[in-house]
């Protein structure tokens, strides 16, 4: 789809590692969307998740 758009192969390859997370570690776009992923399940998921698995609840 980048390439049909004119987006040049750099450009294509640097999204594909992105998005197939690799380099995790060492690729700072791969760990932004992953990051980006992790604050988007924190405010839109957990609490949803929390009430369905009273297991992973802190223990007082």
């Amino acid at each position: 789809m980048l390439a049909k758009a004119g987006y040049e192969n750099e450009f294509i390859t640097r999204v594909a590692q992105t998005v197939g997370k690799k380099s995790l570690k060492s690729n700072p776009d791969t760990q932004l969307l992953e990051d980006v992923a992790g604050l988007v399940f924190l405010e839109h998921y957990l609490s949803n998740f929390a009430s369905r698995h009273p297991e992973y609840a802190e223990s007082k």
